[in-house]
């Protein structure tokens, strides 16, 4: 299937800054131009190269980390570095998929499905804010916006005996597929089913957090 260079960066390589950086470092001394940022990548790759517990390399890492939320930002970091699109593809790995559970039940909503998923911001010790990527990526979607997703069948069923009592915990977002459970037990509910109580422990940091308090509060 024919593509671009933008969708390859956007949706197929992983361009979050993560460890084992040096294969990438490696590379980047070898095209940078300027003397002045092959010197600084070498003492970076003689540091990354003590072992993990040296305090000199726990330092870097945390700074690298702390401080480059892409490898954008590293290439920022070192204008010289001229890498291809050939390398990047070798050097950096591939998307990989974003799991979520679904929060809705096909007896109520045969035709969608509905997932719950908290927008992940996270401030470094730099001050810098790391971004979680579907997350983020699925709140700025508009209205209409199509995304690639895949469907995996799930062993997280209901009881087999629709009668049976339910006891749920699930804190959070955690309290996702536990949605879809009670969305099952309305349908059933609807239908004249006879059902034992169920009872869900939620829990929230502040009210803000209260997701699904309607239909919770109306269950």
């Amino acid at each position: 299937m024919p593509t671009t260079v933008g969708q390859v960066l956007r949706e197929e390589l992983d361009l979050a800054l993560r460890e084992p950086f040096n294969e990438l470092l490696a590379h980047m001394y070898t095209v940078a131009a300027a003397p002045e940022d092959k010197q600084r990548l070498e003492t970076w790759l003689e540091i990354l190269r003590l072992p993990e517990d040296n305090p000199d390399n726990r330092a870097l890492k945390k700074n690298i980390i702390d401080n480059f939320m892409s490898v954008v930002d590293l290439f920022d970091e070192f204008p010289s570095v001229n890498i291809t699109l050939g390398a990047l593809i070798e050097l950096l790995p591939k998307q990989k998929p974003r799991l979520y559970s679904i929060s809705s039940s096909p007896l109520l909503y045969p035709q969608h499905i509905q997932i719950s998923v908290g927008v992940l911001q996270v401030k470094t010790d730099a001050g810098k804010v790391r971004q979680g990527l579907c997350s983020n990526y699925l709140a700025e979607l508009e209205v209409g916006a199509k995304v690639r997703i895949g469907v995996r069948t799930s062993t997280f069923r209901p009881p087999s005996d629709p009668d049976a009592a339910m006891l749920m915990v699930g804190p959070g977002t955690g309290v996702s597929p536990l949605i879809a459970l009670l969305q099952y037990r309305q349908a059933l509910l609807e239908q004249g089913q006879h059902l034992s109580n169920a009872t869900l422990y939620f829990g929230c940091r502040n009210h803000s957090d209260f997701i699904y308090q309607e239909q919770l509060q109306s269950w």
